[in-house]
């Protein structure tokens, strides 16, 4: 997987690829690509500023899974094997995608409290 991370103004966006393959009773090599977007968030709308305002952010995804590589090893079963794609990329999607906002929140969550500690020592 090779990720990049990229700071702008009120936003870190990060871009990921990544080729995973599956062998069984179908090859397949699935090209996973995504953009994950983190922005600040004001939940006042623009009332007046407090320092007890919460402070917030909204994450955005978009992931891209496709399939490169197909090759059955029966010909017998097409239907079948349909089946079992859709079943592989939603599974492989839902996996994926469950696992990037778990380490996006880990990785928000460490930089908030190093933030805060750092802050607190001086």
């Amino acid at each position: 997987m090779a990720v990049r991370r990229y700071f702008e103004a009120n936003r870190v966006v990060v871009v990921w690829s990544c080729c995973v393959e599956i062998a069984g009773s179908v090859f397949v090599r699935l090209r996973e690509k995504g953009v994950n977007t983190l922005s600040t968030f004001d939940f006042t709308r623009g009332e007046a500023a407090s320092d007890a305002r919460p402070e917030g952010c909204a994450l955005r995804v978009v992931i891209d899974v496709r399939p490169e590589t197909v090759e059955f090893s029966t010909s017998t079963n097409t239907q079948g094997h349909i089946g079992e794609m859709t079943d592989l990329v939603l599974g492989t999607y839902h996996r994926n995608f469950g696992m990037l906002n778990q380490v996006m929140e880990n990785l928000l969550l460490k930089e908030l409290m190093d933030s805060r500690a750092s802050s607190s020592h001086r």
